[in-house]
């Protein structure tokens, strides 16, 4: 997604460290699980995620993917000066959680909430906070709310109901998880946050296009496990080695139902166009170098 070629890895590293990678080594040496971080100083260039090692939480494309497109517009989050750089604003804590962010790295003179944030390292004029209500990178809903009644909210109730329920996306979905008939948008945000990292995924692995991990749904019903990774066709999942559906939840995350007790969980990206691209291909090459050497032997019978 960072991936821009206007400086290497190495040239950046030299050229336009700002801090972040001292910051994003210190992270990599103490944690080495999965989770987003969220850079509040002015980026030094557009695949500073790439060259500086870390999860970004902002992303910058030539062309934003339509899931992530439908996401910020659903949930009112502004865009930036370009429609291709996506950043979700401070003040959004309970959207930035959601999404797995678990680091934020910020000036010095930045205030930061000390109840919310905890100064970890410091390295010239840049200070690393851990979020002391990080989740998981995957965790349990138990109860299911209408999307069309949650839009009637404005966006920090929104964000609120988002700490205890979820919603289908597309809003003509059925359930196997229990549906709520009243959505509490003023409940305790902190104990719900905890509640969803009690029960979340654990154990969890990112290799190749693979994210695994294991989950117990204590529950005597369905639940559904978001993973804050956006909704394409092209991710499996499977649960216990079982191919299981992948739903679009809470406007373009990926949701999977998961039935009571401890489960082992892979979520893998599999695009089957791109076999059907890579035999196209190999058609029209193979094409046209039999038309090169037809018009070749031509060539040469006129020479003749």
């Amino acid at each position: 997604i960072n991936d821009r070629k206007t400086f290497t890895r190495q040239e950046s590293k030299v050229y336009l460290n700002d801090s972040t990678v001292e910051l994003t080594q210190y992270m990599n040496q103490m944690d080495d699980d999965v989770y987003r971080s969220r850079k509040m100083y002015g980026t030094v260039g557009l695949n500073d995620a790439l060259v500086q090692d870390f999860n970004s939480l902002s992303w910058y494309e030539s062309v934003v993917p339509l899931s992530i497109m439908n996401y910020i517009d659903d949930n009112q989050i502004p865009p930036m000066l370009y429609r291709t750089c996506i950043d979700i604003p401070p003040e959004r804590y309970n959207l930035i959680t959601l999404l797995g962010t678990r680091y934020l790295m910020a000036h010095k003179d930045l205030p930061m909430d000390e109840m919310l944030y905890e100064k970890l390292y410091e390295t010239g004029d840049k200070i690393l906070y851990k979020n002391k209500y990080a989740l998981d990178f995957g965790y349990l809903y138990f109860k299911e709310m209408d999307k069309n009644v949650l839009m009637t909210y404005d966006y920090q109730s929104r964000d609120n109901a988002l700490t205890r329920y979820f919603y289908y996306t597309d809003d003509n979905k059925s359930s196997e998880v229990p549906k709520v008939s009243e959505i509490n948008v003023n409940g305790d945000v902190i104990a719900d946050l905890q509640k969803l990292k009690n029960n979340g995924l654990k154990n969890v692995s990112l290799k190749d296009n693979v994210l695994s991990g294991e989950v117990d749904n204590s529950s005597s019903n369905a639940a559904m496990l978001c993973i804050p990774i956006f909704y394409e066709d092209s991710w499996k999942a499977y649960i216990d080695n079982k191919e299981v559906q992948v739903y679009n939840i809470n406007s373009g995350l990926v949701g999977v139902i998961v039935e009571p007790g401890n489960h082992k969980i892979e979520i893998k990206y599999k695009n089957d166009y791109m076999w059907m691209g890579s035999i196209i291909s190999i058609i029209g090459l193979l094409s046209y170098v039999v038309i090169c050497i037809i018009l070749h032997k031509k060539k040469g019978e006129q020479n003749d």
